[in-house]
């Protein structure tokens, strides 16, 4: 079974009072299809773990009866780090019957990275699976905030597995507020921005933010009743909340997660082989490294649609691919702040290097600096109307019930209401008095064969304001030199205007990432 048709007419979504997720689309699986598969997890270790929509709903009640017997009740904060681990599945929905808010933050942050998170969040507990080397940094970032605890996962005999389903009062949660669960605008989840540009910022989402996920999972990644979803995200990033949970199992879809040590694309390969991934959704640098190994070798033949989110795919990367495979990346768009903003939607036409159209649940808009509205085929800043029926979209840090949300995104749309990313306003490169899109000069310099991959960032210059920089891997038969970085300029002088060719190129052999792949383009700066 599928609950879309509770929730999603095709144009809009359908909001009923109060919703929680846990409450609303879980209970109801577990009841109706207990024997639906809900999750399929395994590790580098050979570990496999399947799990029915029951035995979910099951297990989240028994961490929530744990949580109850720490005295965790409604808007105690909760941070959370467990990677792709099958716990985090149980702890979240057990976290929202509570109501208490969830916090996922990445592992592997370092001592200062926690302290950030911590007083940032002020959190009653810090739930986190046992690494040896990141426990030892969470302890030392916890000496200095005794008020939280902390609860180490390490994959067997669990402290919540000894309470029952049973166990769970729901009575307690409902006395917390007037008799009412938790649900509709309070704040539910709130996720660390990746501090690509700056330092992290703490996003809060309500209760109803899962529904907009609806749009997300149905209309772009695709996914139905029977299929199995992959995405890469860890649950510590906003990407995780988009592809591994709210909206596919409101579509019906079940969600493969592989709890991976590192990125390994034949590995990524093996695993879309072997369960049959019929969906598939990731960063543009793992298509890359995707398309340097044999695919021919490997029965891809369940997979019937791929996306791309997180950065700029570009013209060069979609073609390869297609050229390469025959299936076409779906890309999308969107923030920590909101849910899916812009895609290639199912039964639309892809135009390459686009970004796709908006989403049918927002009213947007593209401002010049001014605030007039552009016209089509001129650049400006992506959105959003924001009024008290929007969902999806942060409102916390607004007091007003109507308001324009700025994405801080610069596009333009087409004469058919395509959307064309141009680039981050903080991006954007002045140089000479031009304004130029390091997303436009990436991709061209990409299609030189010398060039694995390349992020292209603005550098302080007296006499220019700027200088448009590249930092460049090369493939693994070229070497950097002065006759490599010659034939680099030369390429691109015959490839683009002059104003927009490199003034700088320095190789580098990684360019700076989060754990979620997105290139960290303030430490380029």
């Amino acid at each position: 079974m599928n609950l879309i048709e509770h929730y999603f007419d095709g144009k809009k979504i359908i909001i009923p009072q109060h919703f929680n997720f846990a409450f609303d689309v879980l209970d109801v699986y577990a009841e109706q299809s207990p024997d639906q598969l809900a999750l399929i997890w395994c590790n580098d270790k050979d570990e496999e773990k399947k799990f029915t929509f029951k035995e979910i709903a099951d297990k989240s009640k028994q961490a929530a009866a744990y949580f109850q017997s720490k005295g965790i009740q409604r808007g105690d904060k909760i941070l959370l780090s467990l990677r792709r681990r099958y716990e985090y599945w149980i702890f979240i929905l057990a976290l929202h019957r509570l109501g208490a808010l969830a916090i996922p933050c990445p592992s592997g942050l370092l001592k200062k990275d926690l302290i950030y998170r911590l007083q940032s969040a002020s959190p009653k507990l810090f739930i986190a699976f046992a690494t040896q080397h990141f426990m030892k940094e969470i302890q030392e970032a916890l000496d200095s905030f005794p008020q939280t605890e902390l609860v180490k996962i390490t994959g067997q005999n669990e402290d919540y597995l000894k309470f029952s389903p049973q166990d769970f009062d729901l009575e307690k949660v409902k006395n917390q507020n007037n008799g009412k669960l938790p649900g509709g605008n309070e704040a539910m989840l709130a996720f660390f921005t990746s501090g690509t540009s700056s330092q992290p910022k703490l996003i809060q989402h309500d209760f109803n933010y899962p529904l907009a996920h609806i749009v997300t999972a149905k209309c772009w990644l695709n996914n139905r009743e029977g299929g199995i979803h992959f995405s890469l995200a860890e649950s510590g990033w906003g990407k995780f909340s988009w592809g591994k949970i709210y909206g596919q199992w409101i579509c019906g879809s079940a969600v493969f997660a592989y709890d991976m040590e590192h990125i390994t694309p034949v590995n990524l390969i093996k695993k879309v082989e072997k369960y049959r991934i019929t969906s598939f959704c990731a960063t543009p640098t793992i298509y890359r490294y995707l398309l340097n190994q044999d695919l021919d070798k490997y029965d891809l033949s369940s997979l019937e649609w791929v996306c791309s989110a997180g950065e700029y795919l570009g013209l060069e990367l979609y073609n390869s691919f297609y050229e390469k495979t025959g299936i076409q990346i779906h890309e999308g768009f969107g923030q920590t702040e909101t849910t899916l903003l812009v895609g290639n939607f199912a039964g639309n036409t892809i135009k390459a290097g686009s970004i796709g159209k908006p989403s049918p649940i927002y009213d947007f808009v593209i401002l010049d600096s001014e605030n007039n509205v552009c016209p089509p085929e001129k650049t400006g800043e992506l959105c959003v109307k924001v009024n008290k029926n929007t969902i999806g979209i942060s409102r916390f840090n607004h007091s007003e019930q109507e308001f324009i949300y700025h994405t801080g995104d610069l596009v333009y749309s087409d004469k058919d209401d395509y959307i064309w990313f141009v680039s981050r306003k903080d991006d954007i490169i002045k140089s000479s008095g031009y304004r130029i899109s390091p997303f436009e000069v990436e991709s061209i310099l990409q299609k030189h064969p010398a060039v694995k991959e390349c992020a292209v960032s603005g550098e302080f210059d007296e006499k220019r304001g700027q200088i448009v920089k590249a930092s460049v891997v090369l493939e693994e038969n070229f070497k950097a030199s002065h006759e490599i970085e010659l034939a680099l300029f030369n390429f691109m002088r015959k490839e683009t205007a002059l104003y927009k060719v490199p003034r700088k190129i320095v190789f580098v052999e990684t360019l700076p990432r989060t754990s979620n792949g997105k290139i960290q383009r303030s430490k380029l700066r």
